[in-house]
């Protein structure tokens, strides 16, 4: 599903991806994550949002708090609290660029391995991986699927690079396209 984006999405993305970028200290002790990185990042979350709205499940907006390295949360993205669902569900977003579809790791996703959801078998918590053009504002949902599956399935890889095997796994669509619903 292609969720579109708009201007006013850009700009709050853009002020997130700013905002982090602010602290120096904050920004290299984090990742030194390059600013277009959290602008994707940012966009999937709101298009993630988007795509919740639409399928019915009423959720948390995306929170763009910047933390301290010491206030750092695993938490879920978006939840669904559970007076509207039957459940209290847990959304944790995924967001690659576009333009990286031409390198070994496309369509991939890295998560932290010291990430609780890396171990977490909860059935409420749930992955929605997307592909993002932060050019045309479109945001592709390649859906979503519960983690205890991806468990299940041994789908949390070893990235492509090298250098971040001691601290990131991987998860791949050849490996997740048949589980995302």
């Amino acid at each position: 599903m292609i969720i579109k984006l708009n201007k006013w999405d850009l700009r709050r993305a853009k002020d997130f991806a700013h905002n982090r970028a602010l602290d120096s200290k904050l920004y290299k002790s984090r990742g030194n994550f390059k600013y277009m990185d959290n602008v994707v990042g940012a966009l999937s979350e709101i298009a993630a949002h988007h795509y919740l709205w639409d399928q019915g499940i009423e959720c948390t907006e995306p929170d763009f708090t910047i933390y301290t390295a010491e206030n750092k949360s695993y938490d879920a993205d978006l939840i669904a609290p559970y007076d509207k669902v039957p459940h209290e569900e847990f959304y944790h977003i995924k967001g690659q660029s576009i333009n990286q579809q031409d390198k070994p790791w496309a369509r991939s996703w890295l998560l932290q391995k010291n990430d609780p959801i890396v171990k977490n078998m909860d059935a409420n918590h749930f992955l929605i991986c997307t592909i993002v053009d932060p050019e045309s504002l479109e945001v592709e949902i390649l859906g979503k699927v519960k983690l205890n599956v991806l468990h299940k399935h041994n789908l949390f890889k070893k990235p492509v690079l090298e250098h971040l095997q001691a601290t990131k796994v991987a998860i791949y669509w050849e490996d997740i396209k048949g589980v995302l619903k």
